[in-house]
């Protein structure tokens, strides 16, 4: 008999506590802004769709809807205001719905060099690429896992990092 630690953990496992998403490094900074996790709206469903809003300089937020329910949104915060705050006078707001069968498999981004927040953001799953939310510069980090189940990080104006949970 093949011992337990020898399993793949599937989806199931993860819900039923048998198995720890695997955590991924950071996009962005693991400072600024405050916490945040959807852990809780996750509930073992699949990401269903993707909302972002960017500009040419931030990506100001993310949501992630599981099965038929939106998780909060995260960024662009009550009294937040681009436009004063950082010269930004439109954001890009951008909704991608996925597939029964389509899961995100990796996630690209971009964050300035020297503070803690993402500047784009490039999911990809296992059908497609879809379009990069924000600006190509800073620095560049593509984090690849099998499954993407749920997101974690810091959020204040602008994203600050994001946390990728994966099924191991």
């Amino acid at each position: 008999m093949e011992s337990s630690s020898n399993l793949i953990s599937t989806r199931d496992d993860v819900i039923l506590g048998l198995h720890e998403p695997n955590t991924a490094d950071f996009i962005g900074g693991r400072t600024g802004g405050n916490p945040f996790n959807d852990c809780s709206s996750w509930k073992g469903r699949d990401i269903t769709a993707v909302r972002l809003g960017c500009s040419t300089v931030f990506l100001f937020y993310i949501q992630l809807k599981y099965g038929d329910t939106w998780a909060p949104q995260h960024g662009l915060q009550d009294g937040c205001d681009p436009e004063s705050l950082y010269g930004v006078r439109s954001i890009q707001n951008v909704t991608y719905d996925l597939d029964p069968s389509e899961y995100v498999t990796s996630i690209s981004g971009t964050s300035h060099p020297t503070r803690t927040y993402v500047q784009s953001i490039t999911f990809r799953t296992n059908k497609r690429t879809l379009p990069r939310c924000g600006p190509e510069d800073g620095v560049k980090k593509t984090v690849n896992g099998s499954h993407l189940l749920y997101i974690s990080g810091r959020k204040g104006c602008v994203i600050d990092g994001i946390e990728l949970h994966w099924l191991q």
